[in-house]
């Protein structure tokens, strides 16, 4: 069996030439994991953004009473007998 040797230098010549063929035939592959890339930078960058933020504690909220929307509902009916009528109705 033939044994083949190159040098470092031509070995790192095709290394690029095949990264730069896989490159221009993949444009759009490479494209979209690159832009997927980026939005993950970006995330990350908001994430710890917000994390050097103190929390706003004092903030005046008006607080809504919603006890008059309120009310209590009864059934007249088994629920297991009301869903199993819903299903049948199927």
């Amino acid at each position: 069996m033939a044994e083949i040797t190159l040098d470092e230098s031509k070995l790192k010549e095709l290394l690029k030439i095949a990264i730069i063929e896989v490159l221009q035939e993949q444009k759009e592959l490479f494209s979209d994991l690159l832009a997927e890339l980026i939005k993950e930078i970006a995330v990350e960058n908001v994430i710890k953004e917000g994390e050097k933020t103190e929390p706003q504690e004092n903030q005046n909220f008006k607080k809504y009473d919603f006890s008059d929307l309120s009310g209590k509902l009864t059934l007249q009916d088994d629920p297991v007998e009301i869903q199993t009528r819903m299903r049948d109705a199927w």
